[in-house]
């Protein structure tokens, strides 16, 4: 019998990735596992919420990230999307100013016909880390 109704997940990575630059750069993206069943079959879903925590940030920096299917990042699922910390959907930290969260609200349908995985690409406006992405989505 089919599964009915619907499900909701969030995944992510945590991994430190220190020193975004001006450039989008493979030693500067996260790998995230969507958690399809079973593991390691295509994946499809609606996508949720992008939240990307951030630190060492300053006034003036800006995050710009994709996501792709492809580990090369040529096969993009959303294109790049910016967030300024000033005036921009950047909100810095209260009691850590040079701590930042991006949230994006993607709500919409796609896939991975090859396997569960995304890959949150970044670069920046500025000299900051990011320290964690986290991704709902549901079936």
């Amino acid at each position: 019998m089919a599964r009915m109704g619907r499900f909701y997940h969030r995944v992510g990575n945590t991994a430190k990735i220190t020193g975004v630059a001006a450039a989008y750069n493979a030693l500067k993206r996260h790998e995230v596992t969507m958690g399809s069943f079973p593991e390691g079959a295509p994946w499809n879903g609606r996508l949720g919420s992008i939240t990307i925590h951030l630190s060492g940030v300053a006034a003036t920096d800006t995050l710009f990230f994709r996501i792709t299917t492809d580990a090369a990042g040529d096969s993009m699922i959303v294109g790049e999307t910016n967030a300024g910390v000033i005036g921009g959907t950047t909100t810095v930290g209260i009691a850590t100013p040079t701590k930042a969260t991006v949230i994006v609200n993607a709500d919409f349908l796609t896939a991975n016909k090859t396997n569960d995985k995304i890959y949150v690409w970044y670069k920046g406006a500025g000299a900051f880390d990011v320290e964690e992405v986290s991704i709902t989505w549901e079936e």
